[in-house]
């Protein structure tokens, strides 16, 4: 059924692509929109699964856990920095805020009133839909000198993810889960909770299962607030997208394309699907070690 749906996303962001290149084209607004909408449904569902799913210290550790690895990935990022530049998108004054205030919208929702949703089926939608119109944004700008250095970009990406998941692995390791193979596995989940919480379970029992689905679901909470802010610090894009993860091909696709511009729309969408074909090969060979 994932890959089903991976299908379908794929094929969805082909399509806008090609309409982009016919010069079909969207307003910014409708992918901040599209953008918003995807928070308040996460936040809203988030809000009901951290409540069911964890204990206080498992919270806590989680939390601190998840900082750790963004801002050290993050200030990994600025060994990149300068090799190569696009064209950056209008801020405006207020965008950062509006993310924020949904995300809070969402959790405070999400906590007090409780609605039984398809909540998987309201996502997909919703992904379809936010990567239907970057897909257009992505045609409008994509040409062969384009597509270069997106894959120059995304290199540089990955290659941050993954030495910002090695080193803080390391730190997680000395401060808070253990054994090495555990800290490890958390952190090379990339973003990916639905993913890896079930794959560590597997290996190292519920409560660590529980700990990586909470790392990784506070990586992607906090790369929607932090993104808007630190795009307007000195330039670190590779940084700023290995921030993101494995869900830089879909969740927050249209948040690195509104924070970046377009031309980063392909990066991220490149440094999403490769991080994600490594998660689910490299956690169970490092849980098994």
């Amino acid at each position: 059924m994932v890959m089903q749906f991976y299908f379908y996303l794929i094929a969805v962001y082909a399509v806008a692509i090609v309409l982009g290149r016919f010069k079909a084209s969207v307003p910014d607004m409708a992918v901040k929109g599209a953008v918003i909408l995807l928070i308040l449904t996460i936040s809203y569902w988030g809000a009901e699964e951290v409540y069911l799913r964890t204990f206080f210290v498992f919270l806590v550790l989680s939390f601190i856990s998840a900082l750790l690895i963004i801002m050290i990935t993050y200030s990994v990022g600025f060994i990149w920095k300068g090799r190569f530049s696009y064209r950056k998108s209008r801020k405006t004054d207020v965008r950062e805020f509006v993310y924020l205030i949904a995300l809070i919208l969402g959790y405070i929702l999400g906590y007090f009133i409780r609605f039984s949703i398809p909540f998987d089926s309201v996502l997909q939608i919703e992904l379809l839909l936010l990567i239907f119109l970057v897909g257009i944004k992505v045609g409008n700008v994509l040409n062969p000198n384009s597509f270069l250095k997106a894959w120059r970009g995304a290199a540089l990406s990955i290659m941050t993810a993954l030495t910002g998941g090695f080193l803080a692995s390391l730190i997680i390791y000395l401060m808070i889960f253990r054994p090495l193979s555990l800290s490890f596995s958390i952190a090379f989940g990339f973003g990916w909770y639905t993913l890896d919480g079930p794959l560590v379970a597997k290996y190292f029992g519920p409560g660590a299962g529980m700990a990586a689905f909470l790392v990784n679901f506070f990586r992607e909470q906090f790369t929607f607030v932090l993104v808007p802010f630190l795009s307007r610090l000195e330039k670190n894009p590779e940084g700023l997208i290995a921030v993101g993860g494995a869900t830089t091909m879909d969740t927050t696709l249209g948040l690195f394309t509104e924070a970046l511009g377009a031309d980063y729309a392909l990066v991220s969408t490149i440094n999403g699907i490769v991080l994600s074909v490594i998660v689910p090969v490299i956690v169970p060979f490092i849980a098994t070690l």
